[in-house]
């Protein structure tokens, strides 16, 4: 139950990804984002969402109800290296969301667009490295250290928090 959860906002998180890693290919390199293109404001909307998603309440569910589980059957070392790649994630999104956010409302500079591919690029590379660890560290193998019953209370848990995310 938890892990299906986890595992498709993993997969909402790679689209965004790789929406982006396309848009920072070929000629949309050379191209800053245009808030009034329709594909550029749905990219950017769907970066701000994924941010507040990512770097709120699904690390926040990890660090405070999942990796202490995990601790507790000998996962620490795993866990603290989890934690601290959500902590730079945090800030690069914290980077990109800002520019992304400026872009929404105003033309953006050649200078902010450079920043903004190489932090994207930074973000791309360490996020996905980071999703791939967990889908196959730990998303894959919750069936080992959760029964049915504890999977649908973290689940629950998981829903809560959802529901109570700040907009």
């Amino acid at each position: 139950m938890i892990d299906r959860l986890l595992h498709e906002e993993h997969l909402q998180t790679l689209a965004t990804l790789n929406a982006l890693e396309s848009r920072l290919a070929g000629s949309g390199a050379k191209r800053p984002l245009d808030r009034s293109a329709p594909a550029d404001r749905t990219l950017i909307d769907s970066l701000l969402a994924m941010f507040e998603r990512e770097t709120g309440r699904h690390f926040r569910f990890e660090e405070e109800h999942l990796f202490p589980r995990l601790d507790d059957c000998g996962f620490g070392q795993i866990t603290a290296m989890l934690a601290g790649e959500h902590e730079t994630l945090r800030q690069l999104a914290a980077s990109l969301g800002r520019l992304a956010g400026t872009a929404g409302r105003e033309d953006m500079s050649a200078a902010a667009w450079s920043t903004f591919r190489s932090t994207a690029t930074e973000l791309i590379d360490t996020a996905m490295f980071h999703i791939q660890k967990e889908e196959m560290g730990i998303i894959s193998r919750l069936g080992m250290f959760l029964d049915a019953d504890d999977s649908e209370r973290l689940a629950v848990a998981y829903q809560k928090l959802e529901a109570t995310a700040p907009a």
